[in-house]
């Protein structure tokens, strides 16, 4: 394809993408904050039939005091649905009767809960996560039943050859922070821990200054807000535990090789980068859609050295970090590890083209706005950014207006900025050698 061509495609896939965004920027956000500390996000829309109610809690597996603590904000997880005031019998029964679903996870930074259902619901559902979240239970039973299935999930996920992976990358990247910390916990600390120790961590943690509720779809503005105020709005806000010190400095170069049953390769590539509340989050998110693309072209179709590639940026508190995953062949492990690291000493000295960062920013962007398109995308991606003071990031156009800015000199600073070959850690999943 030739240059005219190509840029009269790049000028067709952004119209297009700004059609989709203006479709959906009609709705009008809101953000409300309470005087108890809690913070909600509303985004109605009145052309779908449905709705999405997300309760995001700032804690997670950092903030946890090892080892004691390890895996309580999963095995709270696990129970927090499960039995409120209201709700003694949970409350999976009450939501399957209306065709709708729910789900938690949990994460190094936060737990969320979710209930998506038929637009007539919401304000069932706002009232059944606000009792959920203001007087649970805990029952005895229910905690030893709990207890069994998180450590099978436990063993289970030991055998995954993807977590054995990311369990090691983290490990390393992150020694020496709460960001280490393991977020299922391990069998013998869930094994001792009692009803007891739940509300303990449930009294410190799961208060409104760390709670954020994010509602979207099919509802009446007015009358949800005035809801969530008179539940969510007047819970207790009660002390809540001081935030973990988290340690940005760089990992030390480090390759780690794992041997496993297994027949091809697996590795990550990552360095640190900024924490989602710096100032060049954005452009993180630009480097690593620059990245796929750049290495994409070389160890795919030039070379054919993997045989899928995937590259993120893990946004996170105190430092996120930029990770190359790899599937291969594994007597490609050499060069790709050369190449990978060309690659990026190309761009500490070069500005990459125009027409990529054009791609890269169309890829963006296109993904925001089909995520738009989806209710609970839009109640999880504004909770979460709402929860980490990050406002900026739910206003749509905001966020497209500070990605369209990004420079291809951004780029070439922004990667001298995080990237050394001498702070980058590799995990490789191998097979075993044969004896």
């Amino acid at each position: 394809m030739d240059r005219k061509n190509r840029s009269l495609l790049i000028v067709a896939f952004i119209l297009i993408a700004g059609f989709l965004f203006l479709r959906n920027s009609s709705q009008k956000t809101e953000i409300v904050s309470y005087d108890n500390g809690l913070k909600a996000v509303f985004n109605p829309d009145k052309k779908t039939e449905v709705v999405s109610v997300f309760v995001y809690i700032r804690a997670g597996a950092i903030d946890e005091k090892q080892p004691n603590q390890s895996g309580l904000s999963h095995f709270l997880e696990h129970m927090m649905l499960k039995g409120s005031k209201n709700y003694p019998e949970g409350l999976f029964a009450s939501i399957e009767q209306f065709g709708g679903e729910m789900n938690a996870t949990t994460n190094k930074q936060f737990t969320n809960y979710f209930i998506n259902a038929p637009k007539e619901n919401v304000y069932e559902i706002i009232k059944m996560l606000a009792d959920a979240m203001q007087n649970p239970l805990f029952p005895q039973e229910t905690v030893d039943t709990e207890r069994n299935v998180i450590i099978e999930e436990l063993f289970l996920r030991r055998g995954w050859t993807g977590f054995k992976l990311a369990e090691a990358l983290e490990d390393t990247i992150y020694k020496g922070s709460p960001m280490a910390n393991n977020v299922g916990g391990t069998p013998a600390i869930i094994a001792k821990a009692v009803r007891q120790d739940l509300f303990d961590y449930y009294n410190k943690h799961y208060t409104p200054s760390n709670m954020t509720v994010s509602v979207a779809g099919n509802f009446n503005m007015r009358k949800a807000k005035k809801l969530v105020a008179n539940t969510f709005g007047k819970f207790e806000n009660r002390q809540s535990a001081d935030e973990p010190k988290l340690n940005k400095k760089a990992a030390k170069k480090q390759n780690i090789i794992i041997r496993d049953n297994i027949s091809a390769g697996l590795a990550s590539f990552a360095f640190l980068g900024p924490d989602i509340r710096d100032d060049d989050f954005i452009e993180a998110e630009v480097a690593s859609e620059v990245l796929y693309l750049l290495l994409y072209r070389s160890l795919k179709v030039e070379f054919n050295l993997v045989n899928s590639l995937s590259t993120s940026f893990e946004s996170g508190l105190g430092a996120g970090y930029f990770d190359i995953t790899v599937s291969f062949d594994p007597k490609n492990y050499d060069e790709i590890k050369t190449e990978i690291e060309r690659q990026l000493e190309y761009l500490l000295q070069n500005e990459i083209s125009q027409d990529d960062l054009d791609r890269a920013k169309i890829s963006i962007k296109t993904a925001k706005n089909f995520s738009e398109q989806v209710q609970h995308a839009i109640a999880s991606n504004a909770g979460y950014n709402a929860l980490m003071k990050r406002d900026d990031l739910i206003d749509m156009d905001l966020f497209l207006y500070k990605v369209e800015a990004v420079s291809t000199a951004d780029i070439q600073d922004f990667l001298n900025k995080y990237y050394s070959k001498e702070k980058t850690v590799s995990v490789a999943m191998l097979p075993r050698e044969e004896k």
